[in-house]
C-alpha cells in the first residue's frame, strides 16, 4: 500500500501536472496572487527538475546571471553603514529586494518548458484574458455603481481592494492605484485583439468582440495616459500586416493628438466626456508634454545627479525616497513633490544596485525584443505574420516594457511574474 501511496504522489509531480499547476497559476495570477504562487513554484521546480538544457547554454542568460552577482556584492556593500549614512534605511531592506530579480530569473528558464508551441502560448494568452474578468468586473463595480471592498476570504489570503475613490480618480479594481490596472489592460489587451481576429463561431466572435471591447473601456476610465498609449500601440503591432498599414495610423495618431494637447481645439472642450477623459487626463493642462515642467523629468534629472555618487553598486534596494528626500531636498533644495520611486526602471535598478546591473538588464530586454521583432515581422514567414497571438505576445510585453520607462509597476507581483512569463514565451519564439 505504501509503494502504490509513493506511485500517486510521484504522479502528482508529474511534468503533465506541471502544466496543470503553472495554467492554475495563470489564471489566477491576478485575482489570488498568493494561491497563484503556490501552484507557480511545484510547476517551475518540477520544469526545473526535468529540463535537460542548461542555463548556461543560451549566452543571453549570462546578463542575468552577472546581473544577480552584481546585485548580491551591491548588498553586502551596502550592509556596511559608512557607505550608506542614514539611520531611516535599513541594510536588510536591499536583500529582501532581491526576492524580485534573482528568484525570478530562475522562473523565466523554468516557465519557458510550458510555453514551446504557439498552441501552449495561445492558451496561456487565454488564460491571461479570462483571468483578467475580475478586474474588470471589480472596476466597473467600483466606478460606476461605487461598490467598494476590500473584499476578503481564506483568512485574507485573497484581498480584493475596489477601494473608494477620490474625485476624479480612475478606477483601481484589484489593485491600489488607477496606473497599475491600466498597465495590467494594456498588457491583456493585444491577446483580447488577437483573439478577435481569429476565424471562429459566431458565438465566439460576440464574446471576443465583447471582451476587447471591455477592456478598452475599463482603461479608458482608469485615466491612465500610459494605458492609453499601450491599447493604441497594441492595436498597431497586433493587427500588422505590413510596415505601412502600422506606422501610418502611429503617424496620424501623432498628428491628431498633438494639435489638440497643445492647442486645445474648441470641438474637444465642447464635449464634456472628451475633454474629461482627454484633455484634462491625457494632456494634464499640457504640463506633462513640457520637459521642464514634467514631475518625471525632474524625477529623473535629480535621480541622475544621485547616481554620480554611487553608480556602481547603488545605494540599495528601497532607498530612493530617503535620498530623494534627505539630499534633493534638504541639501539641494530641488523637492517639488514627495516621491517613492523614480518612475523608470532602469535608473530604478541603477539607484538600487547599481549601473551595471541596470544596463545588463536593459540588454537582456532589449535583445530580447529585438530579435523576437525581426522573428515574427520581418523575417518572410508566412506562418509567423498569421500568427496573431505570437504577435500578441511580442507587443504585450513590448508595451509593458515601455510603461517601465516612465513608471514602474513591477515591483507589484502580478506585473512582476507575468513580465517574466512574457519574455520566457518570446525567448522560445526566437528559438523556434
Amino acid at each position: 500500500h505504501m509503494s502504490i501511496c509513493l506511485e500517486k504522489i510521484k504522479h502528482f509531480y508529474s511534468y503533465k501536472y506541471a502544466t496543470y499547476y503553472f495554467k492554475i497559476g495563470v489564471f489566477l495570477l491576478l485575482s489570488a496572487p498568493a494561491i497563484s504562487v503556490i501552484f507557480l513554484l511545484p510547476s517551475i521546480i518540477i520544469s526545473l527538475r526535468q529540463r535537460k538544457e542548461s542555463f548556461l547554454k543560451e549566452k543571453l542568460n549570462f546578463c542575468l546571471i552577472i546581473t544577480a552577482i552584481f546585485m548580491i556584492i551591491s548588498c553586502i556593500h551596502n550592509s556596511y553603514p559608512i557607505n550608506f549614512p542614514y539611520d531611516s534605511w535599513s541594510p536588510s531592506l536591499s536583500w529582501y529586494g532581491l526576492i524580485n530579480w534573482i528568484p525570478l530569473f530562475i522562473f523565466y528558464f523554468g516557465f519557458k518548458s510550458f510555453l514551446k508551441t504557439s498552441k501552449e502560448r495561445r492558451q496561456i494568452s487565454l488564460l491571461f484574458i479570462f483571468g483578467t474578468i475580475p478586474l474588470l468586473t471589480s472596476g466597473i463595480l467600483q466606478y460606476f455603481f461605487k461598490i467598494y471592498g476590500p473584499f476578503e476570504t481564506l483568512n485574507g489570503l485573497v484581498i480584493w481592494f475596489s477601494r473608494s475613490l477620490g474625485p476624479d480618480e480612475g478606477l483601481t479594481g484589484l489593485f491600489n492605484n488607477p496606473n497599475y490596472a491600466g498597465a495590467w489592460l494594456s498588457l491583456v489587451f493585444p491577446f483580447s485583439l488577437a483573439l478577435c481576429q481569429e476565424k471562429r463561431s459566431q458565438t465566439t466572435k460576440i464574446i471576443s468582440y465583447f471582451i476587447c471591447t471591455t477592456i478598452v473601456f475599463v482603461s479608458i476610465f482608469t485615466f491612465s495616459r500610459s494605458s492609453l498609449i499601450n491599447i493604441g500601440l497594441g492595436s498597431i503591432f497586433t493587427s500588422y500586416k505590413s510596415i505601412i498599414f502600422s506606422i501610418v495610423p502611429l503617424i496620424l495618431l501623432i498628428v491628431f493628438l498633438l494639435p489638440i494637447c497643445y492647442l486645445g481645439f474648441n470641438f474637444s472642450n465642447q464635449i464634456s466626456l472628451l475633454k474629461k477623459l482627454f484633455i484634462n487626463r491625457f494632456c494634464l493642462n499640457f504640463e506633462l508634454i513640457s520637459l521642464t515642467n514634467s514631475h518625471r523629468i525632474i524625477i529623473w534629472s535629480n535621480a541622475l545627479q544621485l547616481l554620480k555618487d554611487k553608480y556602481i553598486f547603488g545605494y540599495g534596494a528601497s532607498s530612493f525616497s530617503t535620498i530623494y528626500s534627505d539630499r534633493m531636498c534638504n541639501e539641494l533644495k530641488e523637492c517639488l513633490r514627495f516621491t517613492t520611486h523614480a518612475h523608470n526602471i532602469l535608473i530604478e535598478i541603477a539607484i538600487n544596485y547599481g549601473l551595471i546591473a541596470s544596463i545588463l538588464l536593459a540588454i537582456f530586454v532589449s535583445i530580447l525584443l529585438y530579435k523576437g521583432f525581426k522573428k515574427i515581422y520581418i523575417k518572410k514567414n508566412s506562418f509567423r505574420i498569421k500568427d496573431n497571438f505570437d504577435k500578441a505576445w511580442w507587443t504585450s510585453i513590448f508595451v509593458i516594457t515601455l510603461s517601465h520607462l516612465y513608471d514602474n509597476q513591477y515591483y507589484d507581483l502580478r506585473i512582476s511574474i507575468s513580465s517574466w512569463i512574457l519574455l520566457a514565451g518570446l525567448s522560445n519564439i526566437i528559438k523556434e
